[in-house]
C-alpha cells in the first residue's frame, strides 16, 4: 500500500475499522450463530461488499482483519464525519448534501423504495402514471413506519399529503417490524432490498407497489487521509474492488461460492442475499 495512504495506515494498523447496520437483514446484520468465525460477526450483502475490500488490503482472508462498529441509521453519518471508523457500508444512499461533509464510492447497488405491507392486505397499492408520478392508494388515514434521518423519510414525506396517510418514525428497522406486526402502522417503507430481508424474516408480509425512487447506494468515508486530498487514494482503491467484483474477472477473491450461472462475482453475491433474479450493477460513473 502506498506509504502515508489510509490503507498504508490501516493495513500497519492490522485491521479495518467498518461501520454496520445489526439489523438489516440480509444486507448487514448480526450474525445470530453462536460462535461465528472471525470476520464473519455480521454478513450480508453491504458485508460481502467490505470483505472484497478487505481483502484487496490484507489477502484472501482479510475478512478476519476486520473490526465491525455496529451504527444506528441517525448516527452512521456522524461515525464517518468524526473519523471513527474507516468506512461505513450501511445501506447508505449518495446525495449531493451528504457529499458536502464525506466521501463517497462509486454506486454498488442501486435499489427503489417500495412499500411492505401485511400479506392479507389487499387494499394499498402505488404506482405511477405516465408521468413517472406516484400515486397511493388504501392508506388514507393510516400510517407508514420509516426511520428518521434517512432518504427513505424524504421520499415518503412527499407523498404523505397526497397519500392521506401518516409518517411514524422508528429508531431502526426492528421497531417497524413489531409496530406493523402489532397494527400500530398499516406499512413499512425504504429500499425494497431491506424489504426483502424483511420478508425472509417474517413471511407474513409482502412488498407491494412500484418503486417511487432510486436509491444509488455507496461506502461512506471520512476525509481523513493526509496523503491526498479528500481521502482520494482509499475511495479510488474502494472504486477499484467494486469495479473488479462487477467484472467477469473470475480469478481473484469473491466473498461467494461462483456458479456457472454468475456472471460475476457481484451477480454471485447478489443471488446469495437478495434473489436469484439479478439484474445489471448501476454504471459506475467517475468524477472527472
Amino acid at each position: 500500500m502506498p506509504t502515508g495512504s489510509a490503507m498504508r495506515a490501516i493495513q500497519d494498523r492490522g485491521y479495518l475499522i467498518v461501520g454496520v447496520d445489526q439489523d438489516q437483514f440480509h444486507m448487514s446484520a448480526r450474525n445470530l450463530s453462536l460462535s461465528p468465525p472471525a470476520g464473519e460477526q455480521y454478513s450480508g450483502f453491504d458485508v460481502d461488499m467490505v470483505h472484497a475490500v478487505a481483502a484487496a488490503i490484507f489477502g484472501k482472508d482479510g475478512a478476519d482483519n476486520i473490526k465491525y462498529m455496529p451504527v444506528t441509521l441517525a448516527y452512521r453519518m456522524g461515525a464517518v464525519y468524526q473519523g471513527v471508523v474507516d468506512m461505513v457500508a450501511d445501506s447508505v444512499t449518495i446525495t449531493c448534501g451528504r457529499w458536502a461533509q464525506v466521501d463517497f464510492s462509486v454506486s454498488y447497488l442501486a435499489p427503489g423504495q417500495r412499500l411492505l405491507v401485511p400479506r392479507s392486505d389487499t387494499a394499498i397499492s402505488l404506482t405511477l402514471d405516465a408521468n413517472g408520478v406516484p400515486h397511493v392508494a388504501g392508506l388514507t388515514g393510516k400510517k407508514v413506519c420509516t426511520i428518521g434521518s434517512s432518504t427513505s423519510q424524504g421520499n415518503l414525506g412527499a407523498l404523505e399529503t397526497g397519500g392521506g396517510f401518516r409518517i411514524v418514525l422508528a429508531e431502526n428497522w426492528s421497531d417497524c417490524i413489531v409496530l406493523l406486526q402489532q397494527g400500530q402502522v398499516s406499512a413499512i417503507s425504504t429500499d425494497d432490498t431491506l424489504l426483502h430481508g424483511i420478508t425472509v424474516e417474517d413471511p407474513y408480509l409482502k412488498v407491494v407497489g412500484q418503486r417511487f425512487s432510486y436509491e444509488p447506494l455507496g461506502f461512506v468515508f471520512p476525509r481523513t487521509d493526509p496523503s491526498s486530498a479528500d481521502n482520494s487514494q482509499f475511495v479510488g482503491f474502494t472504486n477499484g474492488v467494486i469495479t473488479r467484483l462487477e467484472s467477469a474477472d473470475r480469478n481473484g477473491y469473491c466473498p461467494e461460492a461462483m456458479t456457472n450461472a454468475d456472471t460475476t462475482c457481484w451477480s454471485a453475491i447478489y443471488r446469495t442475499w437478495l434473489g436469484s433474479e439479478v439484474p445489471a450493477p448501476p454504471p459506475i460513473y467517475y468524477l472527472p
